[in-house]
């Protein structure tokens, strides 16, 4: 006689008994670890009618986007686009600003490459975020160039670029410090168990917001003085002909 144990419930898919196997993942990104299991599993000989899946296949993780989710990233896209293009009246300055905002990630990504050598779930999430974040701040400067051009009648020149820069330097860099001091946590416990998804997202923000401030801060101004709409009053527009 034998004591084994047996399980007090049995799980069924249709007609096949089925049972879940969980584990916690520490020191590495889930992607990685969920693409290792499922090499493993493909050598694996199982008796006959068993056999093994991954609820949460790599596949599903990050790749393998579908017709769907393509249509939805050209939707958002289109919809920043337009957005860009109502705040700004410059079909002309929005598509400059607009092709260049990835720039403004390369702080992101260089933090996710650095720590995981890929983007994982987290690290997309944190890259919409800080894409978010240079949006909002070039929309900040670009209105403070049309209140400065309104107000005065004149043409954005250097010296408006400047004037308009130093003074929304302050809030933008307020935002940014204050944006890396509450995500600082969720950076450092990065590797901790239940940390899989924030930590890396956490760290991507926190990188991606050195790089989006300095895009706001000098691409964007370069790109207005380049771009920015000639529909000011010239400076000479009062001066009798």
């Amino acid at each position: 006689m034998q004591v084994v144990p047996t399980p007090d419930v049995i799980r069924r898919e249709a007609v096949s008994r089925r049972i879940d196997v969980g584990a916690a993942v520490s020191g590495r990104s889930v992607d990685s670890v969920l693409r290792e299991v499922d090499e493993h599993l493909a050598r694996m000989q199982f008796p006959l009618e068993y056999y093994a899946a991954l609820l949460a296949p790599p596949d599903d993780v990050l790749g393998g986007w579908s017709l769907r989710e393509i249509a939805y990233l050209l939707a958002a896209a289109i919809g920043i686009f337009l957005i860009l293009q109502a705040a700004f009246d410059s079909w002309r300055l929005s598509a400059a600003l607009f092709v260049t905002l990835p720039l403004a990630l390369a702080g992101g990504l260089l933090a996710a490459t650095g720590a995981d050598r890929e983007l994982s779930l987290g690290a997309v999430a944190g890259l919409f975020a800080v894409l978010a974040l240079a949006v909002r701040n070039s929309v900040l400067l670009v209105g403070r160039y049309q209140q400065l051009c309104g107000s005065e009648g004149r043409r954005l020149d250097p010296g408006l670029a400047i004037r308009g820069v130093s003074e929304r330097s302050v809030p933008i860099l307020a935002g940014a410090v204050v944006t890396a001091l509450a995500l600082a946590p969720l950076a450092i416990a990065g590797r901790t168990a239940g940390h899989e998804i924030a930590g890396p997202m956490a760290l991507v923000v926190a990188g991606g917001l050195i790089t989006s401030t300095a895009f706001s801060l000098v691409v964007v101004p370069l790109l207005c003085l380049r771009f920015w709409p000639a529909r000011a009053v010239p400076d000479d527009a009062s001066a009798p002909g």
